[in-house]
């Protein structure tokens, strides 16, 4: 799949708009934000190497992934009996001494249309993650169960940050 999707552009625009403060108009915005109890060298790592997917129900291909700009990955989710992949690209890394984030656009086959952010930053002694996605459902079986998609997206942005966290 990932060789499949390589030169393949991602099925939204415009980059950026899960960014803190951009316009995502016409799409889904579900976001959430914790103070977490590590250090922020700890989060940084954890962040870069996808552990807000490391999840029983949740997982990114390759397990041995880390957050590179342009890198493709496929996130593995699992509702119920049924098991999704979909394939996405880093679009966006934010490097800084007090900041890491990277965002991801969703790929053709994935259920999904748009771009998620995560990050975490040194505000005022405090470690802050946080997770904002702009999403519309592309697949058809998730546009026939939008609701329950929704409540489904904010669980997962729930548990992010708890697996961030450790």
């Amino acid at each position: 799949m990932l060789a499949g999707v390589a030169a393949r552009a991602v099925t939204y625009s415009p980059i950026g708009m899960s960014r803190p403060g951009a316009n995502a108009s016409g799409f889904h915005l579900e976001e959430h934000r914790a103070g977490l109890v590590l250090d922020f060298a700890t989060a940084r790592e954890r962040l870069a190497r996808f552990a807000t997917h490391a999840l029983p129900y949740l997982f990114v291909y390759p397990r041995d992934a880390r957050v590179v700009l342009r890198r493709d990955v496929v996130v593995c989710a699992r509702v119920g009996a049924v098991w999704s992949i979909n394939p996405c690209r880093v679009v966006l890394v934010e490097d800084t001494p007090d900041r890491f984030a990277y965002a991801y656009g969703t790929l053709p086959g994935h259920v999904e249309s748009g771009e998620e952010w995560f990050s975490v930053e040194r505000v005022g002694g405090r470690v802050v993650a946080e997770t904002r996605a702009c999403a519309r459902m592309a697949d058809l079986f998730a546009r026939l169960a939008t609701p329950i998609a929704r409540r489904v997206q904010r669980r997962v942005k729930v548990d992010y940050l708890r697996a961030l966290a450790g």
